[in-house]
This record gives structure tokens, sequence and C-alpha cells, in this order.
């Protein structure tokens, strides 16, 4: 396999290009009853721009539509679109990657924030604590939903946990 190949099946997978053909060929043998494959996220027809599902699911609405609410109370997902009708319920799972991106992000804004104010001003220990422990509860609660829904809309867009449609069943010999 020549180097030009190997960078065009890369950029196949992370969504730069049309997808490569043995992506659907997998869909093909399972459909034809190989015993030996298992379908994840059906079929890969058409592009779905995962930027812009990200930003959808960001503002908390359907990654499909951008109209409909994506999450119900604080970051436990709808049934369905209320606009479309993209079923969601069961396809969320994002486990600890919100949590986790929502530390990662929040530490890195507080952390330098709190060191600048530390050299600058010096202020006590427990001004320091009434300052950041707030900042820090108030700009985790804020941005947990934010990224749940943003992970929601990625999964949708490469066809994750069952975002692909009618045909995402695994094949029966599985």
């Amino acid at each position: 396999m020549g180097a030009t190949e190997a960078n065009g099946r890369v950029a196949s997978i992370v969504g730069l290009r049309e997808p490569h053909p043995a992506m659907t060929e997998t869909s093909t043998i399972a459909a034809s009853g190989d015993a030996g494959l298992q379908e994840f996220g059906g079929e890969a027809t058409g592009q779905r721009p995962w930027l812009t599902a990200m930003g959808r699911g960001a503002r908390k609405k359907c990654p499909r539509c951008g109209r409909g609410r994506l999450l119900r109370g604080y970051s436990r997902t709808v049934d369905a679109c209320d606009h479309c009708r993209l079923d969601i319920d069961g396809r969320h799972q994002a486990d600890d990657a919100p949590p986790y991106f929502t530390i990662f992000i929040v530490g890195h804004i507080v952390v330098p924030l709190a060191l600048a104010v530390k050299q600058l001003f010096d202020p006590p220990m427990w001004l320091q604590f009434a300052i950041w422990s707030p900042t820090i509860l108030l700009a985790t609660l804020w941005m947990l939903p934010i990224c749940k829904g943003a992970l929601v809309g990625l999964q949708w867009a490469h066809r994750m946990h069952g975002f692909a449609g009618p045909d995402d069943t695994p094949s029966p010999a599985v």
C-alpha cells in the first residue's frame, strides 16, 4: 500500500473525503450473511457534517435539524426530536466523556486565571477559595450539558450507537 492510499484511508475515517470502499463492503458482506462480520452504524450513504452537528448539540438542539430540543432537563436526552422526529432514545452513550471534557476545559480556563490572580494580586488564601470554588462549580455546571450535547452531535454525525438509520441492526449471525 502506497503512502497516498494510506493517507486516503485515514482521511476517509476522519471524514475528510468520501468513505473508503472497504467501509461499504462491510455493510454488503454483513447483509449477505457472512458470519464473521458485524455491522456497526449501518451503511454510510451521504456525509453528515460533524462540526455542524457538534455545534447544534452544544446549543442543546437536535444534531440533524438544529430546531428541536436535544436535552430534557439538565442532561437527559429527549426520546425524539420535536421537529424532525430523530430517534435519540438510548443513542446517547456518551458515558464518562462529557464530565471528562468538562473538567478538561474548565481546568484549562480556571487554573491559568487563578495563577495570574495569585501572581498579580497575591490575595489571601481564604479569598482565593471564596472566589475559585464557586467559579469552578458554576463553570462545571454550565459546561456539562454543552459538552454532552456536542458529543451526542458527534455521535450522530459519525453514525455511532445506532444513529445510522433503520438498517443499523447487527447481522443475526453475530
